[in-house]
């Protein structure tokens, strides 16, 4: 899983906002740790176990391929935090989006 793949991955996880994920980030150290981490690492960290279950058990439904062709299909692109496009305007601010997602052509 690389680390765009995990900050994806997050961006459309429920209840996975950018002050979590930015929480997430500054625990784990990278998206792809926040990914690999089980449920008393989340817990740790002080997200509610209703919550941290509902991460490991989408984590488990998650197929990167199938989500990239659904994208793809409906003409929608990308950009995570750690993409050198990121907007760096928006890379300081605490809540800024996990990705920015487009439609159309780039």
């Amino acid at each position: 899983m690389t680390e765009s793949a995990a900050q994806l991955f997050f961006a459309l996880c429920d209840g996975i906002g950018p002050l979590h994920f930015g929480l997430l980030l500054d625990y784990f150290g990278s998206a792809q740790n926040a990914f690999t981490a089980s449920t008393d690492d989340f817990i740790k960290l002080g997200i509610r176990p209703a919550k941290a279950s509902h991460i490991i058990n989408r984590r488990k439904e998650f197929d990167l391929d199938k989500e990239l062709k659904n994208l793809a299909g409906n003409n929608v692109w990308f950009v995570p935090q750690c993409d050198k496009e990121y907007p760096e305007k928006l890379i300081n601010f605490k809540d800024k989006p996990i990705v920015l997602f487009g439609k159309g052509d780039r």
